[in-house]
């Protein structure tokens, strides 16, 4: 019976939620009317009042809180990596950008993508690529930071947000590590077995009023295009300190 009502529409479920509730109501006063003493009937009723109208009203409210959070979650997830969704990348982003204003932090951008991916499709099938892109996200949610932004940008591509960088090389480090981790790692997938390499362009700007998240994010996406200009399977980086810029590979 319980499964039944989970296949419902959302607008009938909540209809025969709403036509139960209502019944409750004359319902009540049977109850009131038929147990209860005539002395005490009209205290019986304003009581049975207060507690049903609270309880209703209490249900509905969690019942429609519920179903906006989870419609929340799915609207910022993506449905394949269970990851933040591009979309939801920006507005966390850009919320840590205002933060780090007003305290002069610095933050990191990481845009990342599979080497060739193409031809892991083409060798095996898309199947087998949309689980190595499925694992491919678990790796990165557990090698990276609850407070840091992990998200699938589109296809084969990632991002990740890094909050309140201490230093350039601590995002650096962190960089090299998931690409060699990627490097080393041996994707099994419905009978094939898969090894790829990724590309990375690195950004770690102090945050200013003169830039923002889309202007890094643009640089970042630059780096990742130089990397795989310069051979792939390598990390480029570019630091800002203020007026300061420095660029560099691994």
């Amino acid at each position: 019976m319980v499964p039944f009502f989970h296949t419902l529409p959302r607008s009938i479920y909540f209809l025969l939620l709403g036509v139960v509730v209502a019944l409750g109501a004359p319902l009540g006063w049977w109850l009131c009317a038929s147990f209860v003493p005539p002395e005490h009937l009209e205290d019986a009723v304003y009581l049975y009042m207060a507690v049903g109208t609270t309880l209703t009203f209490g249900s509905f409210g969690f019942l429609m809180g519920h179903s906006q959070d989870l419609l929340y979650k799915l609207i910022e997830k993506d449905s394949l990596t269970v990851l933040l969704n591009q979309k939801a990348f920006y507005r966390h982003m850009e919320a840590y950008y205002q933060i780090g204003l007003r305290y002069n932090d610095s933050i990191g951008i990481m845009m990342l993508d599979i080497d060739h991916f193409k031809q892991v499709n083409d060798q095996n099938n898309h199947l087998v690529g949309s689980d190595i892109i499925k694992q491919f996200g678990q790796i990165l949610a557990v090698m990276t930071r609850e407070t840091d932004i992990v998200a699938r940008y589109g296809g084969d591509e990632f991002i990740i947000g890094i909050p309140r960088v201490e230093n350039a090389a601590a995002a650096l480090t962190l960089a090299e590590r998931i690409r060699s981790t990627i490097e080393a790692r041996v994707f099994y997938s419905r009978g094939c077995k898969v090894q790829v390499t990724i590309s990375m362009g690195l950004v770690v700007s102090l945050c200013q009023s003169s830039t923002s998240i889309d202007q890094l994010v643009q640089e970042a996406d630059q780096m990742l295009y130089k990397a795989k200009r310069n051979g792939r399977n390598r990390v480029e980086s570019l630091v800002k300190a203020g007026d300061k810029t420095t660029a560099s590979a691994s």
